[in-house]
């Protein structure tokens, strides 16, 4: 009887678990990934193609940061991406600075992105 439980259970278990399509960020190189993605596909929405990809990792206690930048139309648009540790890709947040700087160069315009899957 209890094997035929722990079955079931796990057969639940897994059907759940396939029906969540959202990724579970663990580590820093996992949300590295994540925000290098979802910016890059940020940029090619706007037929904007996005080149040599640069980021550093920040671990926090629970909380883990990544900040990026894209090379840009020989710009570099900086990234940000949050998230606490364990937790859905749902609940991360990604900031896109649209402050351009020009390699070599610490000129910048003004405007700010925020991307928010809450």
């Amino acid at each position: 009887m209890k094997s035929l439980y722990y079955g079931i259970l796990l057969l639940y278990t897994s059907i759940l678990s396939a029906s969540d399509n959202n990724l579970i960020i663990n580590n820093s190189e996992e949300l590295n990934n994540w925000c290098r993605n979802e910016s890059s596909q940020y940029f090619l929405t706007q037929d904007i193609t996005p080149y040599n990809w640069s980021s550093s990792r920040i671990n926090e206690g629970n909380f883990i940061k990544v900040k990026g930048r894209w090379l840009i139309k020989r710009e570099y648009i900086e990234v940000k991406c949050s998230i606490r540790a364990g937790v859905s890709e749902r609940y991360a947040s990604i900031t896109i600075n649209k402050n351009s700087t020009k390699p070599h160069s610490s000129q910048h315009s003004k405007k700010i992105i925020t991307i928010s899957n809450h």
